[in-house]
């Protein structure tokens, strides 16, 4: 259902407070008369984009049969998707332990808060200038299974994520906890300490997915 998606996304947004985490700022719904979409929706949707970005905060919406919902986030210059296409020369390693160590730390941040992100990926890092990192996009994100205040591993949706960087346990839909974000994390260290092509890049995660 893609309203309780949206809504979960909102909600653990908010509950998170950490400088590595995009930073949400509100969330309304509008419900507007009966029969607006046919009249509206082809215009809202060449126009939203027009006036969705402010230089701080960015914005997400979505149009189902009966209400617009829209919520705003912090805005940030760049991805480490496209840091990794652009950059093919030696790596500065100390500068990528620094940049992995904020990724480490927001990740922890968000299971701390119960939250399982399961779709870490560079796309879903962006910067903040030009050395500050933060996670992004909590749309595949789930509740951290707990049993008597320990984390257990449980079933969940078949294979949720970015096939690139999905652990083998969310390939072979197998249950899991937050260490298919440890997963993922891993992958993306071979990528920050090793220039790489994309194909390379792609043959390097699946040979960790296949072990």
């Amino acid at each position: 259902d893609n309203i309780a998606k949206a809504m979960r996304e909102v909600e653990n947004m908010a509950k998170m407070k950490h400088c590595g985490i995009v930073g949400y700022n509100s969330t309304w719904k509008e419900e507007p008369p009966e029969g607006w979409q046919i009249i509206f929706i082809k215009y809202i949707r060449s126009r939203i984009w027009a006036v969705a970005f402010s230089s701080t905060y960015k914005c997400k919406y979505g149009i189902t049969p009966f209400f617009l919902y829209m919520y705003t986030y912090q805005l940030c210059d760049s991805s480490l998707a496209k840091w990794l296409a652009e950059n093919h020369q030696p790596r500065d390693l100390s500068k990528m332990k620094a940049w992995f160590k904020q990724l480490v730390e927001a990740t922890a941040h968000m299971h701390d808060r119960r939250v399982l992100h399961r779709d870490i990926k560079p796309s879903n890092i962006l910067f903040d200038g030009a050395d500050i990192l933060k996670l992004c996009d909590l749309g595949l994100s789930t509740d951290i299974n707990l049993v008597d205040g320990e984390e257990k591993s449980k079933s969940r949706t078949n294979q949720v994520g970015t096939p690139r960087y999905m652990s083998p346990e969310q390939v072979g839909n197998i249950t899991y906890t937050s260490q298919v974000d440890v997963f993922a994390l891993g992958l993306i260290l071979a990528e920050l300490a090793v220039p790489l092509t994309k194909e390379q890049r792609t043959q390097v995660s699946y040979a960790y997915i296949g072990g």
